[in-house]
């Protein structure tokens, strides 16, 4: 970062992943000169580096806020707007580079009283499945349903999974949204096999949360039951985050019992 900064420009390290620069005062520091700057950070930080042989690949999101931007008079008021700008280009990465502006600021706002609302809209209904056609190629038939999660909002409306399933996660909710999910899941599919429907399957996103919790194969072996299903009916789709990010023996052991009890 330091070799693309001046003299007078200031590099702290906030984080153990974070770090803060401060740019000094110049003629004309306007938007695009900051992307460009950013971008140049980004590029360098994201050079693959050499270990042990093995090419590594870091990724590097930026926030910014120009100092006309800022939405208030402070320090600590100008750093938060460049702390929002970042969770906002991280909720958008990864490598994403963002500016602060107020409807930036508006949706940060927004997100922190969803906050509040995330384990009652769990409760009341608001956040169902819905479920995208999985269509065979060979055939051109449906050959199942994927169930993603949408939150429908009484007062902002339908809002992006992009948006709430990391209120979810902050909140410690995955857990128990991947427990409605399947619920839902099952409910439709016995609904749909009363209505004379063909559906091969219904396929549940399963979070790290889900699989590290070492009942999950009796609780779904007994929703199975409860709704009269084979377990061939349910299709375990596991989250990319699970197989990049964790190394536990009870994730292992519930993919396999999963398989072993007959799970897609």
């Amino acid at each position: 970062i330091q070799t693309y900064l001046r003299a007078g420009d200031t590099l702290a390290r906030i984080g153990d992943n974070r770090f803060a620069v401060l740019i000094n005062p110049v003629q004309q520091l306007d938007l695009e000169l900051c992307i460009g700057l950013a971008g140049r950070i980004q590029s360098a930080l994201e050079d693959p580096i050499t270990l042990d042989g093995i090419s590594v690949f870091l990724s590097c999101s930026i926030g910014f806020c120009q100092r006309s931007r800022a939405p208030g008079t402070t320090s600590d008021e100008w750093i938060a707007a460049a702390a929002t700008a970042l969770s906002d280009a991280q909720l958008n990465g990864p490598s994403a580079i963002r500016a602060f502006s107020l409807e930036l600021h508006r949706r940060a706002k927004t997100r922190r009283a969803l906050h509040d609302e995330a384990a009652e809209a769990l409760e009341n209904g608001q956040i169902v499945a819905w479920y995208q056609p999985q269509v065979s190629t060979d055939t051109g038939k449906v050959t199942g349903f994927e169930a993603l999660a949408r939150w429908n909002h009484p007062e902002h409306g339908m809002i992006p999974p992009n948006e709430f399933l990391p209120i979810l996660e902050d909140a410690g909710l995955y857990e128990r949204l991947g427990q409605i999910m399947l619920q839902n899941s099952l409910q439709t599919l016995k609904a749909w096999d009363e209505a004379g429907f063909d559906v091969p399957m219904v396929g549940v996103n399963f979070a790290t949360d889900e699989l590290r919790n070492p009942t999950l194969v009796d609780r779904i072996k007994w929703e199975l039951d409860r709704f009269d299903l084979t377990p061939d009916r349910l299709c375990v789709e596991i989250l990319e985050t699970v197989v990049t990010g964790c190394a536990d023996d009870v994730v292992t052991r519930n993919v396999l019992g999963l398989g072993k009890l007959g799970c897609h």
